[in-house]
């Protein structure tokens, strides 16, 4: 069946670790091996592991099955056509290979692996070979790369055929129906009904304008202590700017494991079956319509919230609606705007997050307003640091940020006392003064900005910035965007 031109709603991306070469002579295209063993099979318990498929031997993809872009087989269905794997449209005349809704008129990407790879062209071939080899051929001239890598396993565990599940789950297996490789060992930036977040797996968002960045800003990672954590990714895998918790870190051991279920509930269970925490009862969210088909999916957005949807498969004007959401406040996640930049948002207008930059600031890519911001092209030179009646602090109000200072000042009991400590010191670019009256000094960038809401604190954020004109004055500072720098710390 030929997957439809549609725009896909949402793209997600697989997160893989590596893995040993395997011996053989050809390439692997990057889906890992891993210990996808279903639960009958393994010696832990039924909530530490992931349950067997749901399949029957009439929707078998034989040996010598094969897809293709250009031909008129270019997706596999699940036994009710819910889900499809295969090729669908990617960027401008290629193709990707994923699992799709393919029964809904929102052909909604669930699973994709390596989405560091460029888009495939039209000759681009998947088979199961006779041998039993999953393989891709990018087209007719190029080599076969294994599709998913087998791990080096020997020739009695080869893959004798496949299925794609309506669980959306693509499977396969070795002769004796025992799994060998499966979609759902490997998540992308979704969790479908039935699929488990076991202990040390993650999703990751993927970015809004380049669907084929591998790596995600936004994670949630399901921790060896139990705890669901959210955290914006820095490049090196660290979770120490976490921005959202389950608040379970106490379950350590008992192998915590996340689980969406066919009513929309969100679960977190022990390696015992009992209920650590039910997510959804947070916020009411869960439970299906009675006479409804509707289908749900969890998903970590690329703007940093991770969410429930359901749609009602059996209207075709119906469209994924929020169930359940990790955060209301669209500026919670760490990282949504970059250094030197702020977030704010307006809850009764339900638009999305925007991101500022501090006053003589522009953002260094103004195609993406999550970039860092630095020093607008029309910034003056700061010539020597020192108070010379050429320097001026600007303000921001009610703007919170992740405080990284070098010197607290206690004993500053006024705003202009603040900023007169900053110009006196030769190393502040940054004084944030709190309500409790305390000088915090500290260089650039300042980082993890976001506008506080409903709240009766109100922290002010001084700027310190040199004026073009010696005749300027504190009292009467100029136009930022024509004449404002400051200094720069690069990290």
């Amino acid at each position: 069946m030929a997957v439809p031109t549609l725009v896909f709603l949402l793209l997600s991306a697989l997160q893989f670790s590596g893995a040993s070469a395997s011996s053989s002579n050809y390439t692997s295209y990057g889906a890992i091996s891993r210990n996808s063993v279903p639960c009958s099979r393994r010696g832990s318990s039924y909530y530490n592991c992931r349950p067997s498929p749901n399949t029957t031997d009439s929707h078998r993809i034989n040996l010598g099955s094969s897809l293709s872009p250009s031909s008129t087989n270019s997706s596999w269905l699940s036994p009710s056509g819910l889900f499809a794997f295969g090729f669908y449209p990617q960027g401008n005349g290629g193709f990707g290979v994923g699992i799709w809704y393919a029964q809904i008129p929102q052909h909604t990407l669930v699973w994709t692996p390596d989405r560091d790879d460029p888009p495939f062209s039209a000759n681009a071939t998947l088979r199961l070979t006779s041998d039993g080899r999953f393989i891709l051929q990018r087209t007719q001239h190029d080599p076969e790369e294994d599709f998913v890598y087998d791990g080096g396993q020997p020739k009695e565990s080869n893959i004798s055929w496949a299925s794609i599940v309506d669980e959306g789950n693509f499977v396969l297996f070795d002769s004796g129906s025992n799994v060998l490789w499966q979609s759902f060992d490997f998540p992308t930036n979704t969790i479908l009904p039935d699929q488990r977040l076991l202990s040390g797996d993650e999703i990751s968002s993927v970015s809004e304008t380049n669907h084929n960045s591998i790596n995600g800003r936004f994670r949630l990672l399901m921790q060896n202590n139990g705890n669901l954590v959210q955290y914006y990714s820095t490049g090196k895998g660290s979770v120490r700017y976490s921005y959202w918790e389950s608040g379970t870190n106490t379950y350590r051991g008992r192998y915590v494991t996340l689980q969406l279920d066919d009513d929309g509930n969100l679960y977190m269970f022990d390696r015992h079956g009992l209920t650590v925490k039910n997510l959804s009862l947070s916020t009411g969210g869960g439970g299906t319509p009675t006479g409804d088909t509707v289908l749900y999916r969890l998903t970590i957005d690329n703007d940093g919230i991770f969410r429930v949807y359901s749609i009602n498969a059996d209207d075709q004007k119906s469209k994924w609606s929020i169930m359940w959401e990790s955060s209301t406040d669209k500026c919670v996640p760490i990282g949504i705007c970059g250094n030197n930049a702020y977030c704010t948002y307006t809850p009764m207008e339900d638009q999305p997050a925007v991101c500022h930059c501090i006053p003589g600031f522009d953002f260094i890519d103004k195609t993406q307003q999550s970039s860092d911001c630095q020093q607008s092209e029309q910034g003056c030179s700061t010539g020597n640091q020192t108070q010379n009646g050429n320097f001026f602090m600007s303000t921001l109000e009610k703007i919170e940020w992740k405080e990284d200072q070098y010197k607290v000042l206690s004993s500053t009991p006024t705003e202009e006392k603040c900023k007169e400590a900053c110009l006196a010191d030769s190393n502040c670019e940054i004084a944030l003064f709190g309500d409790d009256q305390s000088c915090r000094l500290q260089q650039l960038p300042l980082r993890y900005g976001r506008r506080t809401v409903n709240t009766s604190t109100t922290p002010l954020t001084f700027v310190r910035g040199s004026n073009c004109s010696s005749s300027t004055t504190l009292e009467t500072p100029p136009q930022y965007s024509a004449c404002f720098s400051v200094r720069l710390i690069h990290m």
